[in-house]
């Protein structure tokens, strides 16, 4: 407790300091880990909008598949060529094309989703921060499902009575045959074959999920850490600011106020000094030399009061002596002064 006042302040405007910085550095770490999760959740959000894309797409082409071959409306298999071109970066991506689209009549669509630029799915694949396997798994899938493509552009030949040759070209001309065109469409192995893309979008949603499960408790844990040390940090700005008050109580408050109750009372005149604690410090050094003040005050005084009662003694003593010398003095001369008198009557008197 001995040590000086300055030195208090330095110490404590130095632990300040140093739990600014702290706060400070915390805080940004803090927010950084924040940006990051919400970077991470906006990244996951637009990976699940890709897959659910691509899945999507694969239902689509499947649904106006199908319903050319069994309709053979015309407009289904324009609504496929579109789903494919826009997959495949040929027509111009619709705007929010993940929400409701060809549900839509074409008037609506065109008001609500209008076409942007455009951009091969595969192409938006590689500007996600995808792991290696995800990304494998969505490629997987599209392929997979561009072979499936290849099964339903048969059975659309088949619709319109062309039929391979044996170099596989659509150069046999036939009668339509809808009901190959659909066996195509509804056969195990076009059902297996939509497995296969479903099957990869699956592992993908998995490992996204498990990976991005991850990121999250490790961001989560870091952010814990973080909130504990400002929790730490600042229950310690508060004990160490209680400590700072008591000390400064103590150490600068208390002594100034015993030595203003001195001062009063020397100032009415009481000479007894009210003993009280203080430290070796600056505001001890001033109480040091006010009360070494006081005692050469005191002493001066005293020797004062000494030459004055000296003084007085002195006046008293030779005002007696004058006293006294006054006395002696006239005495003979009053006997003096009567004999005078008496020799002058005698000399007025005749013998």
């Amino acid at each position: 407790m001995n040590f000086k006042i300055k030195t208090l302040f330095i110490v404590a405007g130095s632990m300040i300091a140093l739990f600014i910085v702290a706060m400070i550095l915390w805080t940004f770490q803090l927010k950084y880990h924040t940006d990051h999760m919400h970077d991470a959740e906006r990244k996951h959000h637009h990976m699940l909008k890709l897959a659910a894309e691509l899945r999507q797409s694969s239902d689509d082409l499947t649904l106006f598949a199908r319903a050319y071959v069994v309709t053979g409306d015309i407009q289904y298999k324009k609504n496929y060529m579109t789903v494919l071109a826009i997959r495949n970066g040929e027509h111009p991506r619709p705007q929010n094309y993940d929400q409701i689209y060809w549900d839509l009549s074409p008037k609506l669509r065109q008001l609500y989703h209008p076409l942007i630029q455009k951009e091969r799915l595969a192409d938006e694949m590689h500007k996600l921060p995808f792991s290696g396997y995800e990304l494998k798994q969505l490629q997987k899938a599209q392929q997979n499902s561009d072979a499936l493509v290849m099964l339903e552009i048969e059975a659309f030949h088949a619709v319109e009575g062309l039929f391979k040759d044996t170099k596989g070209l659509y150069t046999v001309k036939g009668k339509p045959d809808k009901a190959y065109a659909a066996k195509l469409l509804y056969s195990k192995e076009y059902v297996g074959a939509k497995e296969q893309i479903m099957l990869p979008i699956d592992y993908f949603l998995d490992s996204l999920s498990t990976r991005t499960s991850r990121i999250e408790k490790l961001h989560q844990k870091s952010e814990s850490q973080l909130f504990e040390k400002i929790f730490i940090l600042l229950a310690s700005i508060v004990i160490i600011s209680v400590i700072m008050v008591w000390m400064i109580y103590h150490k600068v408050m208390y002594p100034i106020s015993a030595l203003r109750k001195n001062i009063i009372a020397y100032q009415k005149g009481k000479t007894g000094e009210e003993k009280f604690r203080y430290y070796h410090d600056e505001i001890g050094l001033m109480i040091e030399n006010f009360f070494e003040m006081r005692r050469k005050i005191d002493k001066d005084v005293e020797e004062l009061k000494k030459a004055r009662h000296e003084a007085n003694a002195s006046n008293s003593a030779k005002s007696s002596f004058l006293a006294n010398m006054s006395h002696e003095i006239r005495t003979p001369m009053n006997a003096i002064l009567g004999f005078v008198n008496i020799l002058e009557k005698m000399e007025e008197e005749p013998e």
